[in-house]
């Protein structure tokens, strides 16, 4: 949640319910932005027995097919890069609802 706050991002909400569009449970993410349609997902090593990344593959694949787009980041990421997480996250909201991005400033010139 660090990596990816600041005044130049959206709030992202934590471990919130999301629903597909004509009704009915979908996921509950650990990070969600509903009005870009992105989760982020900390696979952690919980992840990585069989039976929860069958659970996990079937998870994302539903949220794609309603338009989610979901960003899995493991402990490398998360703990080792955590630098490269907010630049792609917000690139992704640029491309996915721009409109909750602040508006690029340009640099004042100094006339001196």
């Amino acid at each position: 949640r660090v990596a990816i706050t600041g005044p130049d991002m959206p709030r992202f909400e934590v471990n919130v319910s999301i629903y597909r569009p004509e009704g009915g449970w979908l996921a509950e993410p650990d990070l969600s932005l509903e009005e870009a349609l992105i989760a982020l997902e900390y696979q952690g090593e919980d992840h990585a027995r069989l039976k929860q990344m069958r659970k996990d593959i079937t998870r994302f694949t539903d949220m794609r097919r309603n338009t989610w787009l979901t960003i899995p980041y493991g402990p490398s990421e998360v703990f080792g890069q955590p630098y490269l997480i907010k630049p792609e996250v917000r690139q992704w909201i640029r491309v996915r609802a721009p409109h909750l991005l602040p508006k690029p400033t340009r640099p004042r010139r100094v006339v001196i």
